[in-house]
């Protein structure tokens, strides 16, 4: 006799399945550094939602951040001329091939802190040689970005 599975248990998930409990990214099988990536909030749940939470985050970050030196920032505009320009603009204002950084933008909102932006940074940056800048380098161009995305 077959061992018959019954219908509710396998539909229950299916369902989970298929409806998710957040948000998914979804990218072209030949996605590449410069694609864009397209976010999907299928979140039914208020509580999870990017825009629920965004204003209680800006209370924490901002009180948490480091302010970083003047000649930081300097390092880091040089550094952005020569590494970051080609594809942000001049001064960060965007292109057609890599968003605007500089005011107004969704940089801070996007990243939060600057650690995770630095991550970013040092991880995936410059687009077309990831991961090569040293710390330091990171680091200031970082401090350049976060500064030209907070300017008011």
């Amino acid at each position: 006799m077959a061992h018959a599975i019954k219908p509710s248990s396998w539909l229950i998930g299916l369902v989970a399945l298929s409806v998710g409990c957040g948000t998914m990214a979804v990218q072209p099988a030949h996605h590449k550094q410069a694609a864009k990536m397209v976010t999907v909030n299928n979140t039914k749940n208020q509580a999870l939602s990017k825009q629920a939470n965004r204003a209680k985050s800006k209370k924490v970050t901002s009180a948490s951040q480091i302010v970083p030196s003047s000649a930081t920032i300097r390092r880091g505009s040089t550094l952005f001329s020569q590494k970051c320009a080609v594809c942000h603009g001049p001064d960060g204002v965007g292109t057609q091939n890599a968003p605007r950084l500089a005011a107004p933008t969704g940089v801070v909102s996007g990243f939060q802190t600057e650690a995770s932006l630095k991550t970013f940074i040092s991880e995936q940056m410059p687009a077309n040689a990831p991961g090569s800048l040293t710390h330091q380098q990171a680091r200031d161009v970082t401090a350049y970005v976060w500064h030209i995305a907070e300017a008011k």
